[in-house]
């Protein structure tokens, strides 16, 4: 009995492959919004061409499949042409962007869970000829094995399962469409696996959206709909992931990097997975070419006001145009169309692009809901704007990603560190500061030294939704940053946090390293 892909490569692999960087690279990049059958997908081919530009200033030979170019014939036999014509030494980097789903397994007990994960196709239909239009594991870990002493690199940005870990209702949907078993199949059963198959597959390198229980939401990314780990990937290549600067990407580093960018875009919400397990020193993939990060202001040279805006919809009419009009760094977009906040005037629910309470605001117009709603977008921008200043430093809860509830103790977990100058503080949903670390007043020290993880305790309380623990770093412990927080504790001035932090950041020799870390919570 084996298990399906997605488990067999989390499970690590028996075969090693020689680390990259003297072979040629070659790349089968995939992308399907256009669906005949069933629902469209809105960022897939936006997904597709990040990753082939980036792979493109790699050097990399990229042969991309867009929407109904996307067929299986086609890509059946575009990556058997490129993985049986590897040499050793040389790499393939597959992206799928699109619909998955499960179907029951069709040779008994041969998977695990007792289904079969496939990609949907352009074409594809739940019954008839066009049934035939997806693909199963079992044949994409055929393909995998056909590399032979190559690597290959598999990155599948959709979903298989019909369930979430969260309530999420997001404008753009999932990367996912329910099948169930497939009537007069016109695909044959897989044959089955010879004893030890499993170890033939030389992946170097997986990365899944989710875990194989959870969907995949599309996500408003830079202003386009995009899916968050082709995003954190294409971004990976640029050369963001490389945090040594040595221009060669470790499984390590690319693991770190996506799970971090996949976290801040999506804000907690998706949690990628990454195998095969450990060899994190192991260099996947060489920054050959002039890889370069996508051109654009740094945020620490903008002021507050400056920074990008986010999109709001409501639900309001005209009265709600009224109401919400010239508020500060937001764009008020029709209902229905994707937007940063989406705002149910009667309820007060304020939610985010994938429909998580971010706060409950005053309910019904009134200039209470319009401050609300101010504080909630000066923070968002705010975190968009720490976040594009992250790198090596990560900040986390030790129980991981999740929803945490009233009463719930978390423990902050700081990784990642090198400098012993080390400042919290959290940003609550209604937009207040909280100065968390170091507090004299509770005897913590000026400064720790830089291998620790830290272990700070707190307790969830109101307001309850999206908050965020941002993380600063420094050479030297940072009285004037400290001040500067004990001044603001308690407030919701997050502009002035911003222009104070950015002015102190610029006075620095060595800018500060900063990590965010956005969570969820309920009141139970």
């Amino acid at each position: 009995m084996h298990a399906p892909l997605w488990s067999v490569l989390s499970t690590g692999l028996l075969c090693v492959p020689a680390e990259a960087g003297a072979g040629r690279i070659y790349a089968l990049v995939i992308g399907i919004d256009d669906y005949r059958f069933v629902a469209d997908l809105h960022g897939a081919v936006n997904d597709a061409n990040d990753i082939a530009a980036a792979l493109t200033g790699l050097d990399a030979e990229v042969t991309t499949l867009l929407d109904g170019a996307a067929s299986r014939a086609a890509i059946l036999s575009e990556w058997h042409r490129l993985a049986t014509g590897l040499a050793p030494d040389d790499q393939l980097i597959v992206s799928y962007a699109g619909h998955g789903s499960n179907e029951p397994e069709h040779i008994s007990g041969s998977e695990a869970d007792g289904r079969d994960e496939t990609l949907l196709l352009s074409g594809f239909a739940p019954y008839g000829a066009a049934a035939a239009e997806r693909i199963r594991d079992d044949e994409i870990a055929e393909l995998i094995a056909l590399a032979g002493d190559g690597q290959t690199i598999f990155v599948a940005d959709a979903c298989y399962s019909g369930t979430m870990s969260r309530n999420l209702s997001p404008a753009l949907g999932f990367r996912y469409v329910s099948v169930g078993r497939i009537e007069a199949d016109p695909l044959p059963p897989p044959p089955p696996r010879a004893a030890g198959a499993e170890g033939r597959e030389q992946a170097a390198l997986f990365l899944a959206a989710v875990d194989e229980s959870e969907k995949t939401p599309e996500f408003l990314i830079d202003g386009k709909p995009r899916g968050a780990l082709s995003y954190a990937f294409a971004a990976g290549l640029r050369g963001e992931a490389d945090a040594d600067g040595d221009r060669a990407l470790t499984k390590g580093e690319i693991e770190t990097f996506v799970r971090r960018k996949v976290r801040s875009v999506s804000q907690g919400s998706q949690r990628p997975q990454v195998a095969p397990a450990g060899e994190s020193d192991r260099v996947v993939i060489a920054l050959r070419g002039n890889p370069t990060p996508v051109a654009g202001d740094r945020p620490v040279d903008l002021g507050f006001d400056a920074l990008p805006a986010v999109t709001l919809s409501h639900d309001g009419g005209p009265e709600g145009d009224r109401l919400l009009a010239g508020l500060r760094g937001v764009t008020l977009v029709p209902p229905g169309t994707a937007a940063d906040l989406r705002l149910e005037m009667a309820t007060g629910a304020l939610r985010s692009m994938v429909g998580d309470v971010v706060r409950e605001v005053a309910a019904s117009p009134s200039p209470a809901m319009r401050v609300d709603v101010q504080a909630v977008a000066d923070t968002q921008r705010l975190r968009g704007a720490l976040a594009g200043m992250a790198g090596g430093l990560d900040v986390t809860f030790l129980g991981g990603d999740g929803t945490y509830r009233r009463g719930d103790v978390v423990t902050v977990r700081v990784t990642g560190r090198e400098r012993p100058g080390l400042t919290l503080l959290n940003i609550a949903s209604d937009g207040k500061i909280a100065f968390l670390y170091p507090r004299p007043d509770l005897g913590d020290p000026d400064q720790i030294v830089a291998d620790s993880k830290l272990g700070l305790a707190l307790e969830v309380g109101a307001p309850f939704g999206a908050d965020t623990v941002i993380a600063i770093e420094t050479d030297a412990p940072a009285p004037d940053l400290r001040e500067m927080l004990r001044r603001l504790d308690g407030s919701r001035d997050v502009a002035g946090f911003w222009d104070g932090f950015r002015a102190y950041a610029r006075s620095l020799p060595t800018p500060p390293g900063v990590a965010v870390f956005p969570f969820h919570t309920v009141r139970g």
